[in-house]
């Protein structure tokens, strides 16, 4: 390509390049800048706020999202599950009850953060003996040691007359836990943990070989010697 070829092209480009810039250099002068440029987006947030589009700069509307009710059809996938057994009206406890009263009748000197360790660990221990849930555990074995009924001495014309009572449900757990603390405590001289004896104690229980289930059998039977006496109450 000769030289004059080359004079002719960047003669031809010059003229387009002064153009773009002078162009340029319009958009930025017509661009609001400092106090101007303040006051249209104060005005855009007041009318954001009263609901009226015309405060501000117009802007462009946004398309409107697609229905896609028809398209999916069925959407019960969408709702959020709910757990098994439960309703709206029927909700789970925030706290286990009969777990709290577990770790209410553990404690001393009003420790429960030990109280809570202690079930902690008794829970663990249980989950890696029987490879099940701890909780379901420890609710099997209270149920199973807590009695219905309990033996009230009265007196009546210089006699003390044993006569049975029925117990509430709390009564019961309360109870079948406390019997289960006292029967752990017999491997306390030995010197072991205590919750290793209570996680023992409870598997006594689960397999029928706990002093505490001979103690529910035994105000049973008293009970059942004693029925007579219901009337005298």
């Amino acid at each position: 390509m000769s030289l004059l070829t080359l004079r002719s092209c960047r003669t031809a480009v010059r003229p387009l390049a002064l153009q773009a810039r002078c162009n340029s250099t319009q958009a930025q002068s017509l661009k609001p800048s400092g106090p101007a440029r303040i006051e249209q987006t104060a005005l855009r947030s007041i009318g954001d706020i009263i609901g009226d589009s015309s405060f501000g700069p117009p802007t462009t509307p946004r398309a409107a999202l697609p229905d896609l009710s028809a398209s999916l059809g069925d959407a019960s996938f969408l709702q959020t599950p709910t757990r098994p057994g439960y309703t709206e009206n029927n909700l789970p406890p925030r706290v286990d009850p009969t777990l709290e009263l577990f770790t209410h009748l553990i404690m001393k000197h009003g420790r429960k953060a030990e109280a809570q360790k202690v079930v902690a660990d008794v829970l663990q221990q249980l989950q890696r003996t029987t490879r099940d849930d701890p909780v379901r555990l420890l609710h099997r074995a209270i149920d199973m040691v807590s009695p219905s009924i309990r033996m009230v001495t009265l007196r009546r014309s210089a006699k003390n007359i044993p006569v049975p009572s029925a117990l509430d449900a709390r009564q019961r757990s309360r109870q079948g836990i406390q019997w289960i603390l006292k029967a752990a405590e017999r491997g306390r001289a030995g010197g072991q943990p205590r919750n290793g004896r209570l996680a023992r104690e409870i598997m006594s229980v689960l397999e029928g070989t706990s002093s505490a289930l001979q103690r529910k059998d035994e105000v049973h039977r008293l009970a059942t010697v004693n029925r007579s006496n219901l009337q005298t109450r």
